[in-house]
Order: structure tokens, then C-alpha cells, then sequence
């Protein structure tokens, strides 16, 4: 971006410029207390959705490109105006195609994590035509270990 709210030497975050963003995602990741012992790194799969390329969004025949659908009810001598998303496009204002894709993705698991640590990778979340992807949280989740146990920063038999 380019203004901001400070005259220019600070950008600001997307929605300061008008730009919406997806939700973030989250998935959980299973470690091994031998993973979180020596930390390092680990790929896992994401499933998520993203744009089409090939199909430019469109605006809502519903509500032409509204995001919303407004009706007027006569109730006797007086009116009164009712407006909703609409369900077309789910209050979007416009219908694009998206597809379901699984990539690969790799986190690096710092040593010693605690149980419910999470690892942001920016840009991972579902995609959104016109808004900027929001992030995926990876969340840690230690598997149960055959000999010892994890109590805060100390193993127990």
C-alpha cells in the first residue's frame, strides 16, 4: 500500500488500504516427544481451497453485486425496508470458482515446544478473490509416548 494512515512511511495492514482478508485456517499437527526433544522441521498436507486463475470473478446477478438483497413490507398504512445477505453469493457481491488443492507444507518445530504451540505460516489459509489469503495456524499436539510423559518442561516416567 500507499498512504496509510501516516503519510506514507507506514503502508498500514491490508484492511487500512479497503483490502478484505480470508479467515486464517487451522489444522493440528501430531509430534512425537522425540521431534520436540531435537525440534527441526516437518512437512505436512494442507488441504485448501483456491481461486481459479483461468475464471474471473462476477458480480451477483442477485444482487448485483450488492452482497445484500433489500425487500420493502406493507404492513397496513406503513412500510417497512428488510435487507439480508444474499444467499447467492453468500454476501459477496460477486461468484468466482475455486478449487480444492493439498500442498505440502514444511514448519520448523522450535526445541522444547510446549503441547498446543502454534506456527504461522502467512499466506496458507483458503483463498478469497479480491482479499489477501490469511494465514494457516499450526497447532502442535504431542502424541502419547510409551515410556515417559511430559509434565511442562520435564519428561516422567
Amino acid at each position: 500500500g500507499g498512504s496509510g494512515w501516516f503519510g506514507g512511511w507506514y503502508a498500514g495492514p491490508a484492511w487500512a488500504e479497503g483490502k478484505k482478508r480470508s479467515p486464517d485456517k487451522e489444522v493440528t499437527v501430531e509430534v512425537t516427544l522425540e521431534e520436540i526433544f531435537a525440534g527441526g522441521t516437518k512437512t505436512i498436507p494442507v488441504r485448501r481451497s483456491v481461486v481459479d486463475p483461468r475464471m474471473a470473478p462476477e458480480a451477483c446477478v442477485g444482487c448485483a453485486g450488492a452482497g445484500e438483497l433489500v425487500f420493502q413490507v406493507q404492513l397496513g398504512p406503513f412500510a417497512q425496508t428488510i435487507s439480508g445477505q444474499c444467499p447467492g453469493c453468500a454476501g459477496r457481491g460477486f461468484w468466482y470458482q475455486s478449487r480444492d488443492i493439498e500442498e505440502q507444507i514444511e514448519i520448523t518445530i522450535p526445541r522444547g515446544a510446549s503441547d498446543g504451540h502454534a506456527i504461522f505460516i502467512p499466506g496458507k489459509a483458503d483463498e478469497q478473490p479480491r482479499a489477501h489469503t490469511g494465514d494457516l495456524r499450526a497447532v502442535l499436539r504431542t502424541a502419547p509416548h510409551p515410556r515417559f510423559q511430559r509434565n511442562g518442561a520435564d519428561l516422567v516416567f
